[in-house]
Order: C-alpha cells, then structure tokens, then sequence
C-alpha cells in the first residue's frame, strides 16, 4: 500500500509538458504508453474495455516501478476511475513525453498521410 502511494509522492507533479499532453490528448498519452509498455497486449485493450479495471492495468503497466499485489491493483483502479486525468499526467510523465516532439512526430505522420508517402 505503501509503494503506491509513494510514487505519487515521488511524481513531479509540475511538468508543464506532461501536463498538456494528458489534458489536450489523452488519448494519445494512453496510445502511445500502453503501446510501449504493454506492447502486443495494448491492441487487445479494446476488447476488454467494458472491464472497469482496463484502465487500472494499463496504469499499472505503464508505470512498472508499482509492485503487483492485489491491494495496488485495488488502488490504481480507485486511483483511474476517481482521477482518469491525474493518472494520464503521472504516465506522461513517466515517459518523458514533450510537447514540442510530440508535436512533431505528429505533423510528420499528418504529412505522410496528406501526401500518401508510403515511405
């Protein structure tokens, strides 16, 4: 029970850049972490996500320095259904994720599909 609520406390809870990607798209946050972390499971999500504790997975795997115990499991559900955003904040910045990069990558793949660049 400890650990996590540890690592909210250990969570930089002013990173600026994390902060607008979780409340401009959270979508993509949640696209683009679970598809590192979760990797061949993450297009599986879709399948179970009338599953309440979908998201909690997800929030268990994106952050992997939570340990696996049926209490943190419990937690991270009541922690994403009671604050979605705040645990999309605490992923992003657990990934690092900037706005200017992220901004970038996007316009190039917008680019690529505009044009039909199949490169």
């Amino acid at each position: 029970m400890a650990d996590f609520f540890n690592h909210l406390k250990e969570t930089n809870w002013v990173d600026l850049n994390a902060w607008f990607c979780a409340c401009c798209c959270p979508c993509y946050v949640f696209a683009k972490v679970g598809y590192h972390k979760l990797q061949d499971d993450f297009y599986r999500l879709p399948v179970v996500s009338c599953c309440p504790c979908t998201f909690a997975y997800w929030y268990m795997k994106a952050l992997d320095k939570i340990p696996d115990s049926m209490v943190n499991r419990g937690l991270a559900c009541c922690w994403t259904y009671c604050c979605g955003l705040c645990a999309i904040y605490v992923a992003a910045a657990d990934d690092g994720m900037k706005v200017v990069q992220e901004s970038t990558a996007c316009i190039e793949l917008l680019k690529k599909v505009v044009t039909i660049d199949r490169s």
